[in-house]
């Protein structure tokens, strides 16, 4: 399928980027469990409505843009 191990790693690489971003965006899409690379974001969340509500509605519209381009 790939030419070379450097193009197979890339395209996984680029595929685990893909999923992890589509995860974060609706993690009810996925049977995993929500994966942030903030180790205070809940915290954070938690502490701060207007960050809560910022996350929430930004995440939504990525969700929403990348339902619209499949």
């Amino acid at each position: 399928m790939f030419d070379t191990v450097e193009k197979a790693a890339s395209f996984q690489r680029h595929e685990q980027e893909r999923i992890y971003a589509e995860q974060e965006a609706d993690p009810e899409l996925f049977d995993l469990p929500f994966i942030s690379t903030d180790p205070e974001l809940m915290e954070r969340a938690e502490r701060d409505a207007d960050y809560r509500a910022r996350l929430i509605r930004d995440l939504g519209a990525d969700a929403r843009t990348r339902a619209r381009k499949r």
